[in-house]
């Protein structure tokens, strides 16, 4: 009796000893998912990832554009949508996540470690835009008062007519 029950002692402690080292949990990246996703529910989503490509290339193709030291720069809008004054966030704190997104493509980020073999300097930086479409000045960040106060999973910010803002293809 003593043996089958040191038997099923050593099994469970072999067996605790094999979940406990077990490695890290994989992380993953969900983006094809949701592209899929996108692609079910958005029609015109094709059409504007084509369009977004053929812009890159002529961006990159322009020599007004070219890199800099090797870094290519992006300039973005940051289109803050908000229903109350807590939610209209700060220039600075935008600035910060613009900060925080450069260190993670640049791989300079503090947590940066070799986990992920696939992570690497992208070389490619982000600041907020200073020209809109139509060659008017910009501080890079729009701002738009809402009634909406939920916007669930879905890409409804994406339309005026759900209380955001359109999309520009």
């Amino acid at each position: 009796m003593k043996t089958k029950h040191l038997f099923f002692l050593l099994l469970t402690c072999f067996s605790l000893q094999n979940l406990l080292a077990q490695e890290a949990p994989v992380r993953n990246c969900s983006t094809m998912e949701h592209l899929e996703y996108q692609r079910i529910h958005t029609p015109y989503i094709d059409n504007s990832l084509q369009k977004i490509e053929q812009h890159t290339r002529s961006v990159l193709d322009n020599s007004v554009n070219a890199r800099i030291d090797g870094i290519i720069t992006i300039a973005v809008v940051v289109h803050i949508i908000y229903s109350n004054n807590n939610e209209n966030i700060s220039d600075a704190q935008i600035q910060s996540q613009i900060e925080v997104l450069n260190e993670d493509f640049r791989r300079t980020n503090g947590d940066a470690d070799n986990i992920w073999s696939q992570a690497t300097d992208a070389q490619m930086e982000f600041c907020l835009a200073s020209v809109d479409p139509n060659g008017n000045p910009t501080d890079g960040i729009t701002r738009t008062a809402s009634s909406t106060t939920a916007w669930g999973t879905s890409d409804a910010m994406k339309f005026a007519s759900n209380g955001g803002v359109n999309v520009t293809t």
